[in-house]
């Protein structure tokens, strides 16, 4: 698959993906911002009104149950978005602790829509300088923040459903992404859905998260012992790469990779595009060497490789 060609080709002209669900939930009261604290592996403290960024909500074990953009809207008022959980999954996961705390979790997610946009000449077309990193811009009625979860240079715009509210005004002529671009850039560039790909059974390291969406040096909430344990030893030997599938009919996710008869790998998603099929897999270092060089076998299937793309 040529990547070059495939992103001149994105790059004409501007794009809008919208999905069909997207997860809101608000959290406020004055316990808010340390009962976050305590369950998130960011640092709230250092997030101002006005600025949003990624978390996640790890088990004891340090594995990954969930993640959300964190939109910071005051002292006691949180938003908590999230493409990969639905509300009730994410509001359990959030009350799960609670116990004393002034804390109340609600579910907005019928109230708004998160669309994401990109192409070349984007600002241009918005009419106005695109935000900065971490920076919530709001645009009429509406939230626009450059997307870490995305590759480089795409904006995700948070607009309410209300007819009353003032929508941010998309620009002309732009194409509606209808054939799943969005998807087939992210696992290119290697990005991982959550928990689709990295869940309950892998740690943030495995899909490279700890760079950007933990800080080491806060203090305790759940998971932290074992990061901080992994930060101090060195890398997980597991990862999340992006492969292709050398055949036609798509092989079944999650299923496992095998190097001859001993299982190295697990494909975690199958994405299939007019190139062929593309995806995720959580490979085990001992099996990076033989997907680079020959490929693994999806077990029972001989039409067919995954290779490293």
């Amino acid at each position: 698959m040529n990547k070059l060609n495939f992103y001149e080709c994105m790059n004409m002209d501007i794009v809008l993906h919208t999905p069909k669900e997207v997860t809101v939930v608000r959290a406020v009261g004055e316990d808010a911002e340390d009962y976050l604290q305590s369950q998130l592996t960011i640092n709230l403290k250092h997030l101002d009104p006005g600025e949003i960024r990624y978390g996640m909500r790890l088990s004891l074990k340090g594995k990954v149950l969930a993640g959300a953009y964190v939109m910071r809207f005051g002292p006691e008022d949180f938003v908590l978005l999230s493409r990969g959980t639905e509300s009730k999954a994410l509001i359990e996961l959030l009350e799960e602790n609670v116990i004393a705390d002034e804390v109340d979790f609600s579910d907005e997610s019928a109230d708004w829509k998160l669309q994401a946009m990109w192409g070349e000449g984007l600002t241009e077309s918005l009419g106005f300088p695109l935000p900065k990193t971490q920076e919530m811009k709001k645009v009429d009625d509406s939230y626009v923040f450059l997307d870490t979860r995305l590759p480089e240079g795409i904006v995700s715009i948070l607009s309410p459903r209300s007819v009353a509210s003032r929508p941010l005004a998309l620009p002309e002529g732009l194409r509606h992404d209808e054939q799943g671009e969005l998807e087939l850039m992210r696992i290119q560039a290697g990005l991982v859905a959550i928990p689709q790909e990295i869940g309950a059974t892998e740690l943030p390291q495995e899909g490279g998260l700890e760079k950007n969406f933990i800080d080491f040096d806060k203090g305790c909430y759940l998971g932290q012992e074992v990061m901080a344990r992994l930060h101090a030893m060195g890398k997980a030997r597991r990862r999340a790469v992006a492969v292709q599938w050398t055949g036609q009919d798509p092989p079944p996710v999650p299923t496992d990779l095998l190097n001859g008869e001993k299982k190295v790998a697990t494909l975690k998603s199958i994405f299939m595009g007019k190139e062929g099929g593309v995806g995720i897999a959580i490979v085990h270092e001992n099996g990076m060497p033989e997907l680079e060089e020959n490929g693994l076998f999806v077990p029972e299937s001989k039409k067919g490789r995954i290779k490293r793309l």
